[in-house]
């Protein structure tokens, strides 16, 4: 009897909290530990071709200063290309560092790519949402701003956030997530190459990190011209890098 009605005061109070945690408001801001590592494989699959990149990177908080400014190192372990039944590295993409700076609200203001060919950072920026809201939100709000985007600020993306759910911790889930819809516009000044991008990414409460994304993004440059759409998939992963 003792058992039943413990069973079921429990199972009441999971019902209970779960829509209590909905109405509360809630915020994510990137807590930064000097030292911590976390690893993401990420996929990029690019509409125009069967080609798809899939990358391995380990993140390291290399510095963290007094003023809560904070370095991290993201290095590229590994990435292949994948076409039908073949699979090549990338020429020149593993080993490289990925340097990046962030300000005390966790918006990366710099970055630098060390060693290695091409500019793997830009790869990376595709698939790594940095999810930023200055005000608390409750499960289906939504917010709007435009973001000044390059050094003179005139370029602007039309930004949409929207906390849909929150996300236990699971077999899936490390920890208890938010999870964010992002939708993102930009044009250019004359109306010409507008690009857009539509993520769903969950980020811990703790610490706002990256758990997981989804997403496409259209109107990408190609440099033979023309624009091409890409979509993406981000996972954190939980063992140890392979030795």
């Amino acid at each position: 009897m003792m058992r039943t009605s413990f069973a079921a005061l429990t199972a009441a109070a999971i019902l209970w909290a779960a829509p209590t945690m909905a109405q509360e408001a809630h915020s994510v801001k990137r807590v930064f530990k000097q030292g911590e590592t976390d690893r993401y494989q990420t996929t990029i699959k690019f509409e125009q071709s069967p080609t798809e990149a899939v990358m391995v990177t380990t993140e390291v908080t290399r510095e963290v200063k007094a003023d809560g400014v904070a370095v991290v190192a993201t290095t590229v372990d590994s990435i292949v290309l994948k076409a039908r039944d073949t699979e090549m590295p990338f020429p020149g993409g593993s080993g490289q560092v990925v340097l990046t700076t962030y300000d005390p609200n966790g918006k990366p203001v710099k970055q630098e790519t060390l060693g290695g060919k091409g500019n793997i950072g830009q790869l990376l920026n595709i698939a790594r949402p940095n999810i930023r809201v200055d005000k608390p939100l409750k499960v289906g709000d939504t917010v709007e701003e435009d973001v000044p985007l390059g050094s003179d600020g005139k370029l602007k993306a039309h930004v949409t956030i929207s906390l849909t759910a929150i996300d236990r911790k699971g077999a899936e889930l490390p920890s208890d997530c938010l999870r964010y819809k992002i939708v993102s516009e930009t044009k250019a000044p004359a109306g010409e190459g507008a690009t857009r991008s539509e993520i769903v990414a969950r980020v811990s409460m703790s610490d706002g990190k990256l758990i997981s994304a989804e997403g496409t993004m259209e109107g990408i440059p190609m440099p033979g011209g023309g624009t091409t759409r890409v979509t993406y998939k981000v996972v954190r992963k939980t063992e140890p890098p392979a030795k």
